[in-house]
């Protein structure tokens, strides 16, 4: 327990160890005595929406979890991080230091993926397609082995349909690999079988989503909560939203089987269309979403709240478009180029290498300050006993290296006074 982490307990009046149903009776005293309907003191309405995000977070078990382990900070990083629904999942599982190394190596790998597809193209090496994605494999492999231990840790079936859907895309990798060093004579659309698989996955994961019950309380129940627009079209452009990104995949693959295939004899532009205007329906949907939780939070949230979403709408909208345009730009000089364009492979592959590199720089200066300054690193000041104005990153790591038990030994037990906190 971090015990940074006891607001939510002290905004609701319990004990570390509540029970679901502590938590509950504890929200619904609360509530009646402080909702707005109840109480017309301005301080009350502030307080009301405090106790509802408590309740939010410690009513979800994994969301318990992690604001247990992580504090507030923790929390808000994993739950804004981009990862959406596995956030929780990455988090229940990992620690924040061992997340980040993760996702370290996962990036320093993406760098050469389309290195090696360069100079595989121009006949610079001979190697195989099983050679030329080695670094992909590694990161699918990877990410398989982090799905099956969080299977093996969570017990449900959403991670375990996860589990699957990532042996869905270690086979069509296989499949895909194969049939580019033509030890395999399949039809396109037998190879892309596993992603027919993960797709419906995909969808089977959202299905509870458009219960009638949980599209009218997605605003107001925290356990429902779920400010995905609806496009001004109700119940049927909340369907369309939660569905938006896999219909973009199913309409890309159709269209690339067809042209692989050979069944139709357009040009590669056309099989780009679906990727283009997919990005441009996303990046539309995002906004929209920003916007319906934006209106939300005048009425759930309090003002510090409402400032903290806007800053991370700003920065995740300026995010998209950093980089969406390079993208474009890639999958543009693509399609130029399999259509007969005479340039080589590699003045394709720029935009992608200039914002990869970027991308890596950026991690390589952030992840060391996140954890020399980061809440994570603040705890292991307490738990190494390092001076707050003498430490920094390499002070820590020498010192762990010096004292590699360390790492055995169990987190130290808080006494009677900060239990009573």
């Amino acid at each position: 327990m971090n015990f940074k982490s006891i607001k939510y307990y002290t905004l609701l009046g319990i004990e570390q160890d509540a029970t679901q149903d502590d938590i509950k009776k504890a929200y619904r005293v609360l509530a009646l005595r402080y909702h707005p309907d109840k109480n017309p003191d301005p301080a009350a309405q502030d307080h009301f929406k405090e106790i509802t995000q408590a309740y939010e977070v410690l009513s979800d078990e994994t969301k318990r979890k992690i604001y247990d382990q992580y504090g507030e900070d923790g929390y808000k990083f994993f739950e804004n991080s981009g990862f959406g629904e596995n956030a929780g999942a990455l988090a229940s599982v990992f620690s924040l230091n061992t997340f980040i190394g993760i996702l370290c190596i996962l990036i320093s790998l993406v760098i050469l993926i389309p290195i090696f597809l360069v100079v595989k193209i121009k006949g610079t090496v001979g190697w195989n397609w099983g050679c030329v994605f080695s670094p992909a494999w590694i990161i699918f492999g990877l990410i398989f082995i982090i799905l099956v231990i969080m299977a093996g840790a969570q017990r449900n079936r959403y991670s375990f349909i996860r589990m699957i859907k990532g042996a869905a895309g270690l086979t069509f990798f296989a499949l895909l690999n194969s049939n580019l060093d033509h030890r395999t004579h399949m039809d396109w659309a037998l190879v892309f079988i596993p992603i027919y698989v993960w797709i419906a996955l995909s969808v089977a994961m959202k299905m509870p989503r458009l219960f009638r019950s949980h599209y009218h309380k997605r605003f107001s129940d925290p356990i429902y909560m779920d400010l995905s627009t609806d496009f001004g079209l109700g119940y049927i452009g909340y369907a369309l939203r939660t569905f938006l990104f896999d219909l973009i995949c199913i309409w890309f693959v159709i269209f690339i089987v067809l042209k692989l295939d050979g069944v139709v004899g357009w040009v590669w532009g056309i099989n780009m269309i679906p990727i283009l205007v997919g990005m441009a329906l996303l990046f539309v949907a995002k906004l929209a979403d920003d916007s319906s939780e934006s209106s939300k939070s005048d009425e759930y949230m309090g003002a510090e709240s409402k400032e903290d979403i806007s800053t991370a709408h700003s920065f995740t909208t300026c995010l998209y478009i950093f980089i969406g345009i390079p993208l474009i730009i890639f999958f543009c000089l693509l399609a130029a180029y399999l259509s007969g364009k005479q340039w080589g492979i590699g003045a394709v592959f720029i935009p992608l290498f200039i914002l990869v590199g970027i991308f890596f720089l950026g991690v390589c200066i952030l992840v060391p300050c996140a954890l020399c300054c980061g809440p994570a690193f603040q705890q292991a000041q307490d738990e190494y006993g390092f001076p707050q104005n003498e430490v920094d990153f390499f002070a820590m790591i020498n010192h762990r290296m010096a004292r590699p038990q360390k790492f055995l030994e169990a987190p130290p037990k808080p006494n009677d006074a900060e239990q009573n906190v």
